[in-house]
């Protein structure tokens, strides 16, 4: 047997880099890269994670999202180096807890603007009648005035004793 037959082949290493981040005024920021390695057989969210667990040397745990803070899950599509290896996309890490937190102020401030937004729909559909309660207010206001000055009239013939 020669000897390239005999050679192992090592296993293609590919990396990734992991922006941990922190949540400022709603918004994802990071504060530190690090590049993963990993073979095929890593090429997971599990196995990532907690490869960025012993880099970061600390025992938090974290959620991988993607820019726009949606939560990177274990899946088939995020299973394989086909995933992992697409710099053009980056992910990101946070702490899970901060992820959590972030997550229901983002629900609460969308139920805020929610119920905003029915408060200013009904304002809308109450303020479609406006013209006709000002058009009829005008009317009424008009109707009283010459009430007024036909009283006035009356008012001013009676009292004049040369006037009747």
């Amino acid at each position: 047997m020669s000897l390239m037959s005999r050679s192992v082949t090592t296993p293609r290493s590919f990396q990734r880099s992991i922006h941990v981040s922190e949540v400022m005024d709603g918004k994802l920021v990071p504060t530190r890269v690090v590049v993963v390695r990993f073979v095929e057989a890593e090429a997971s969210v599990s196995v990532i994670l907690e490869k960025l667990k012993v880099a970061m040397g600390d025992d938090e745990d974290y959620i991988f999202t993607d820019t726009l803070g949606n939560e990177i899950v274990e899946s088939e599509g995020t299973s394989g180096s086909l995933y992992w290896r697409q710099n053009a996309r980056k992910t990101y890490a946070i702490e899970s807890t901060a992820f959590r937190q972030w997550r229901r102020q983002r629900r609460s401030r969308k139920d805020a603007v929610q119920m905003l937004k029915d408060q200013v729909e009904e304002l809308l559909d109450a303020s479609q009648g406006l013209d006709e309660v000002t058009n009829k207010i005008t009317n009424l206001v008009t109707v009283s005035r010459d009430i007024y000055d036909d009283a006035a009239d009356v008012l001013i013939l009676l009292s004049d004793p040369g006037g009747v």
